[in-house]
């Protein structure tokens, strides 16, 4: 079975380490504290749609282009926009361990 650019995406994503979760002495990758709500592929142009922790985080502008770099790395990958959910994250959100 073949990979799709959105299972790719997710796999770059995982190397990124959500900050907030740092702060609180449990890092983890971006997609394992939620913070990944959507991925639409088309012809080369990802959206990427994230949720933030809160909606004034200080860390979104570093984020957002760790999220732009880690998705052009996958292969026909040539432009990657990054929006934000009109919803805040909760711990519900949490992948399971």
């Amino acid at each position: 079975m073949a990979t799709t650019t959105e299972d790719k995406i997710l796999t770059s994503l995982r190397e990124i380490i959500d900050p907030c979760s740092v702060a609180l002495g449990r890092p983890l990758d971006l997609v394992d504290m939620g913070l990944i709500e959507k991925i639409d592929v088309d012809a080369g142009h990802v959206d990427i749609t994230v949720v933030l922790t809160d909606a004034a985080c200080a860390f979104y502008q570093d984020m957002q282009r760790q999220i732009r770099d880690a998705a052009c790395m996958v292969d026909g990958v040539h432009d990657v926009e990054v929006h934000i959910a009109p919803k805040l994250w909760h711990p519900s959100r949490l992948a399971p361990r």
